[in-house]
């Protein structure tokens, strides 16, 4: 992703594989270089993509610098790691690549890793501008959250791959709730990979059990949100609702 990022035409995408330049993954994207204003660096949903941030740097303006903190896949996760650690990680890739001061933004999971990551700025004395939550809420809301949550999960992303593709996609949150009650899980995750299907969004290769290691990972993400204690910040957070 930060490859397409840095050279985003046919042109020069063919000549990075020719030549063999295509960057390593890493956690931290330049989405939008812009010019003489204070970097904004947003950390990734639960899924870890950062793709859906460029339209919201398009809107902040050309001049503004902007950053997407990528995760691994879900699917790829295979231990849990806390917030503090995930925040840690984060914050090494940003300092090194700007000296300050900071402005962050988290989108849903991103929020309390946002968060996480102000309150560490803070502590080593650095200076913290905006700390923005998209869709964020506190970590507190998750501590009880029951298994329902993995098909909600799965409807998530379905939701997303929709609109990245500006697809309309009826799956209201009620239906969910209803596929819930009404089937095991396996058949609830066929139910909405049959959906997207119906309307080309998921390859055929995708099935129920590339599903389960997306929710397996993804369950231990929302397992780093439970275990999470935030200490108080001194500082001001801005919620963005849409």
């Amino acid at each position: 992703i930060s490859s397409f990022f840095r050279k985003p035409t046919i042109r020069d995408l063919i000549e990075m594989v020719d030549k063999g330049d295509i960057a390593e993954v890493e956690a931290l994207v330049c989405i939008q270089r812009g010019a003489w204003r204070t970097p904004f660096f947003v950390v990734h949903a639960l899924g870890g993509d950062v793709r859906y941030f460029s339209t919201l740097a398009g809107y902040m303006g050309d001049d503004q610098p902007f950053y997407g903190l990528q995760g691994p896949y879900p699917g790829d996760l295979k231990e849990y790691i806390s917030i503090e650690e995930i925040a840690a990680n984060y914050l090494a890739e940003i300092v090194a690549a700007h000296p300050g001061p900071y402005h962050l933004g988290g989108y849903s999971f991103g929020s309390p890793v946002a968060f996480e990551m102000a309150t560490q700025l803070k502590r080593q004395g650095k200076e913290v501008g905006v700390l923005a939550f998209l869709e964020g809420s506190s970590p507190y809301i998750v501590k009880h959250v029951d298994a329902d949550v993995r098909l909600m999960t799965v409807a998530g992303l379905a939701r997303d791959v929709a609109r990245l593709n500006k697809v309309e996609f009826d799956l209201p949150h009620s239906l969910v709730k209803d596929l819930v009650k009404q089937m095991p899980l396996e058949e609830g995750i066929e139910f909405i990979i049959q959906k997207m299907r119906k309307q080309n969004l998921l390859s055929d290769r995708i099935g129920v059990p590339w599903m389960r290691k997306f929710i397996h990972g993804a369950m231990l993400r929302m397992e780093s949100i439970k275990q999470y204690s935030p200490e108080p910040y001194d500082g001001v957070i801005t919620l963005f609702r849409s």
